[in-house]
């Protein structure tokens, strides 16, 4: 007799008697539960003006079938529209130790941007958003104005690229 649950944690028994067979109770420190997958919120690493590594560690609870690994981004804080980009590993393995800390490289981002970014993790018994974590791509420097140090006539640099406005550094402070 197979006896599986998807219940909440705590301590669960469970009791199986027929009249031939002697009563068998089994508490949950006997059994592992399936459950939802988690993922934690990501770490954002390697950030340039236009790429981000992402990292997260997944747990699919000891599904008995894989669990699909993906990072969702987006410029919007509430990931609307976010694009789904799949984990370097993109599946884990169903078992007792169905966990792994996993990434992508996210490139083609805008400079000087903010970006959303969460890990998602999804199998059988259902799926999971983490927490959203956000970071800000570099700006993308096109000009100095002039070329080196202010000169004696003027005390600003002029400062352009994508990303951020013109900005203006007066060289006395």
């Amino acid at each position: 007799m197979l006896f599986r649950s998807n219940g909440t944690l705590g301590t669960s028994t469970l009791t199986a008697a027929s009249d031939d067979v002697v009563p068998l109770t089994v508490t949950s420190d006997d059994f592992v539960l399936d459950g939802a997958p988690t993922a934690t919120s990501p770490t954002v690493t390697r950030l340039t003006d236009v790429s981000a590594k992402v990292t997260s560690l997944f747990e699919g609870h000891d599904s008995t079938q894989p669990s699909n690994l993906f990072f969702c981004y987006s410029p919007l804080a509430s990931l609307y529209g976010c694009t789904q980009v799949p984990a370097n590993t993109a599946t884990l393995d169903a078992g007792s130790s169905s966990s792994a800390t996993t990434y992508v490289n996210l490139t083609g981002l805008t400079p000087g941007r903010t970006y959303y970014v969460a890990a998602g993790i999804q199998n059988h018994w259902g799926g999971n958003l983490s927490t959203v974590a956000s970071f800000v791509t570099a700006p993308q420097l096109t000009s100095v104005s002039p070329a080196r140090a202010p000169t004696a006539t003027s005390t600003a640099v002029d400062i352009a690229g994508i990303g951020f406005s013109q900005t203006l550094v007066d060289a006395e402070d």
